[in-house]
């Protein structure tokens, strides 16, 4: 069964007042998520690298925080995403979140016609959409990259 939350629900989240702002960082300490997609868009585009946009409800959403847990705190992606992608995390906590960034993360939400947690979203770096994947399938780690690695790979082809 695939577990995700449905528009209803991020139409309540959307309508709430503030949301909060989760840090996930690196082994080193260093930010390995951006949350500015515009920041985050222009350094894909000068590095040529694949931006992997991340919406979730990081303290409400329990398939975003399995998410989380069994994908992005384990190293091997960490590694993957340092060497292909920029990760942006798009989050809709319940905890406050600064007015602007709410913002900011309901209108892509919006753009990009977001309808359940966790969804991701794979941009090319020119910003193009290329993949996505709606909810969370607990599956290996590396069963999860190769999907990725296959929708990145199906772009270059395209070129």
């Amino acid at each position: 069964m695939t577990w995700l939350y449905s528009r209803s629900a991020l139409t309540v989240l959307l309508s709430g007042t503030l949301f909060s702002l989760p840090a996930l960082v690196s082994a080193e300490g260093g930010t390995l998520w951006e949350t500015d997609y515009e920041k985050a868009v222009a350094r894909a585009q000068r590095e040529s690298r694949f931006v992997y946009l991340n919406f979730a409800g990081s303290d409400w959403c329990l398939p975003c925080k399995r998410m989380k847990r069994e994908i992005f705190n384990q190293q091997v992606f960490k590694d993957f995403a340092t060497e292909n992608l920029v990760l942006v995390e798009l989050d809709f906590p319940v905890k406050p979140l600064p007015p602007e960034l709410k913002q900011k993360n309901r209108s892509l939400a919006e753009k990009y016609g977001i309808e359940a947690f966790p969804t991701i979203v794979l941009l090319d770096p020119q910003g193009d959409e290329v993949g996505r994947q709606e909810g969370y399938q607990p599956q290996a780690l590396e069963s999860y990259l190769n999907g990725v690695r296959q929708m990145m790979a199906g772009h270059r082809e395209a070129d």
